[in-house]
């Protein structure tokens, strides 16, 4: 399970999908086929079509796995986040392990305090999409479905295990300012670090 950093091409992993393929994803601008079938449960006990949910405002994913103790760690960012863009952008927790349960996933989120709702993963198609490979990193679309960045959240681990007491660098922050200004969006300044996400597959 135990990670590293970031493998900086979108598309090396391969995946099982629905009824997509990697073409697209991890490529910024890319608007997402309306057509392709990505209707995920969730922990509200209700199937999302993401990242196109009929929602005018900016769709955050974090990817996460229950297990991973960086994506844990950032539960409190993710929450304060989440409050601060709650009337742009509509955060969502991306649970990765397909052996993750219903139960284990409401769990998780009422353990961390997760103000977001889940939404389960276990063909990685949202994952495809996005390009991620680490828990835990963030995807942003835009409002016609675009993908707009998808990196770090911040940059407070500098490897696994070597942390700074804060973060410095605010990239998905400085994503959703870029969106929301209409304004191109800044590539994330350096890895990831947590979890792989092929180590579930």
């Amino acid at each position: 399970m135990i990670l590293a950093k970031q493998i900086t091409c979108p598309c090396i992993m391969a995946v099982a999908l629905l009824s997509i393929g990697c073409n697209s994803g991890g490529s910024p601008g890319v608007v997402v086929d309306d057509k392709a079938e990505r209707r995920l449960a969730g922990t509200d006990g209700q199937y999302h079509d993401l990242p196109n949910s009929n929602d005018d405002r900016l769709q955050v994913f974090i990817f996460s796995r229950t297990d991973c103790p960086i994506s844990n760690r950032y539960a409190p960012r993710v929450a304060e986040l989440s409050e601060e863009y709650r009337e742009a952008a509509r955060f969502w927790l991306v649970y990765v392990d397909p052996a993750t349960t219903l139960t284990e996933m409401q769990t998780h989120l009422e353990d961390f305090s997760y103000p977001c709702t889940g939404v389960h993963d276990p063909e990685h198609t949202l994952v495809a999409l996005s390009g991620a490979n680490i828990t835990p990193e963030a995807a942003v679309f835009g409002r016609q479905g675009e993908l707009l960045y998808t990196g770090r959240i911040d940059d407070r681990y500098e490897s696994f295990g070597n942390a700074r007491p804060a973060a410095t660098t605010h990239d998905l922050r400085n994503a959703i300012e870029a969106a929301l200004a209409d304004a191109p969006i800044p590539k994330p300044g350096g890895p990831a670090v947590g979890c792989y996400i092929s180590d579930l597959q």
